[in-house]
């Protein structure tokens, strides 16, 4: 709960200051910022594959996923969604626009903006990631809609 509490801050401080940064914050290396948008590429590919295995390796068992309509999902709902999505073959493209990465010692805060492929509709969503003994995880992701 309190890593939900700490996401929902975070997107709400992100939302009126997309891409400003405080001195406190470490600003990870090209190369680092690169594997995690790899590994966000091995999200994407999980989900469109309805991969089970690869979710529930790359989500933590205590993930959220806070919609933008404010409806909390735990991860073992959210895998059971897009394993059906990925069957129905109802998985939605999302294009990655901007990247924020905030690195916190092994906590990495990531605020996103995104489109839905094929659409004009945009989210905000910021995603906390840890580090594991086995790798980085996702703890939680939150989006808010951009209305245009």
């Amino acid at each position: 709960m309190k890593i939900l509490i700490l996401s929902v801050a975070i997107a709400l401080a992100g939302c009126s200051q997309f891409m400003e940064r405080s001195d406190s914050t470490e600003r990870p290396d090209p190369p680092t910022q690169a594997s995690f948008v790899a590994l966000r590429a091995e999200l994407q590919a999980a989900l469109a594959e309805g991969s089970r295995s690869r979710l529930e390796h790359l989500l933590d068992p205590s993930f959220v996923f806070v919609h933008s309509t404010g409806k909390l999902e735990v991860r073992s709902a959210f895998v059971d969604r897009m394993v059906a999505a990925s069957a129905a073959k109802k998985v939605p493209e999302i294009e990655f626009l901007k990247n924020d990465f905030r690195l916190y010692g092994n906590t990495l805060v990531w605020i996103t903006q995104s489109r839905r492929r094929g659409t004009s509709i945009e989210f905000l969503g910021t995603d906390v990631l840890v580090k594991r003994s086995d790798g980085w995880k996702w703890v939680s992701v939150q989006s808010a809609r951009i209305e245009h």
